[in-house]
């Protein structure tokens, strides 16, 4: 239970109940990305057949700049771990998200949240090293 100094009360379940929004939200933002994605690389395929074809290229407008970074850090680290052949220090990690828009404020104690959300979902592994890498594949018995 938290209490804050004006007397207001939450209770445990009330921040359970909120943490678990937030999980379900940032799931939900995470696969609409990834969907997406998919379809960005879809009209991009699309464009370079038109271009072989000789076709006028479609007008597509730019993708739109994002707005809140938190959002996406999530699918952003997802990428950058899964995309290295190697595992990566997390430094290499925020040095990357910082170079992609993400704000200085969010690369502290929000990254290793984030960090541990995809820990947690098996979307990426955590080496005693502290590196990140891909997760290893799950073997059915």
């Amino acid at each position: 239970m938290a209490v804050g100094k004006d007397g207001l009360v939450v209770s445990d379940e009330q921040i359970a109940q909120w943490q678990k929004d937030e999980d379900r939200l940032m799931n939900r933002i995470v696969d609409d990305q990834a969907e997406l994605a998919a379809v960005r690389r879809k009209l991009e395929a699309v464009s370079i057949l038109r271009e072989w074809s000789g076709s006028p290229p479609a007008s597509t407008p730019p993708a739109p700049p994002v707005e809140n970074g938190d959002k996406n850090m999530m699918l952003a680290v997802e990428r950058l771990v899964t995309a290295s052949a190697m595992p990566l220090e997390r430094a290499k990690v925020k040095k990357a998200l910082a170079e992609q828009g993400f704000p200085a404020e969010r690369l502290g104690n929000y990254f290793y949240t984030v960090v541990k959300r995809l820990k947690d979902k098996k979307r990426i592994a955590v080496q005693q090293d502290g590196k990140l890498a891909r997760p290893r594949p799950q073997l059915n018995a």
